[in-house]
């Protein structure tokens, strides 16, 4: 048996298992951003509501302030600094059939029921999922150019902006991403954070009902968004018909 299977600590358990709560965390809460944008992405309704308005303006700058949020939120799930979820760490903790082993016996134990086998076949097959997803976004996977510039842009425009000459702006053009490209990043994450914390942690959680309650928050809001063409602003201004003028 390879010795990067064989070999690990505690300390490893311990520390993907801090890893995969700090993500749920973080998670929430981009989630929460992440319903109150999408409608500003995907929403024809909402985008006829405005229309030309004067109000076009401040909506275009929370539309752009959400996403920041929603990338900024992302990108910490996927960051590579020692103090957040480290997908390198994280998957070879899920390569190693010890780790799952020792997560298998422990969830066995709390239960008291001969259990082990059949939950560490469980956790083998939410691992391989887990897995998948994070090979998904890895080097040479089919989506890692998103990650990059979703990366990129995170260093260059949203947590601080590179200082350039004139001569090298052109040079400094970074790439963006589409409102397509993020959510399915965002739902990637959304069920990778699910399987983690039930391969990890033992915990049951349904991404989508924390993100079903954000969202109904979000619809009541954009519900009442809608510009001074359109009627229902208070500064509405009802056209007149042919026949109000004549009469």
């Amino acid at each position: 048996m390879p010795s990067d299977v064989r070999d690990f600590s505690d300390k490893d358990i311990t520390r993907l298992r801090a890893m995969v709560r700090a993500a749920h965390q973080d998670f929430d809460q981009t989630a929460a951003f992440h319903e109150a944008w999408r409608p500003t992405a995907f929403d024809e309704q909402l985008h006829a509501r405005m229309e030309t308005s004067f109000a076009t303006q401040t909506f275009k700058v929370i539309r752009v302030a959400l996403r920041r949020e929603v990338l900024l939120g992302l990108v910490r799930l996927w960051d590579t600094r020692s103090d957040t979820l480290k997908m390198e760490f994280v998957a070879a903790q899920l390569r190693r059939s010890a780790v799952l082993d020792a997560l298998a016996g422990d969830r066995a134990d709390k239960t008291a029921l001969p259990i082990v086998d059949p939950m560490r076949r469980e956790l083998g097959r939410i691992a391989s999922e887990a897995l998948t997803i994070i090979e998904k976004y890895s080097k040479d996977g089919e989506r890692h150019a998103v990650l990059e510039v979703v990366r990129k842009l995170r260093h260059t425009r949203l947590a601080h902006r590179e200082a350039v000459s004139e001569l090298s702006a052109a040079s400094a053009i970074v790439p963006d991403a589409s409102a397509e490209e993020i959510e399915e990043l965002y739902q990637d994450s959304a069920n990778l954070v699910r399987l983690l914390l039930k391969v990890a942690v033992g915990h049951a959680y349904d991404p989508r009902e924390a993100a079903g309650v954000f969202s109904q928050y979000a619809q009541a809001f954009w519900a009442s968004v809608r510009g001074e063409r359109t009627e229902g602003h208070p500064n509405y201004a009802r056209k007149l018909s042919s026949r109000d003028i004549e009469g």
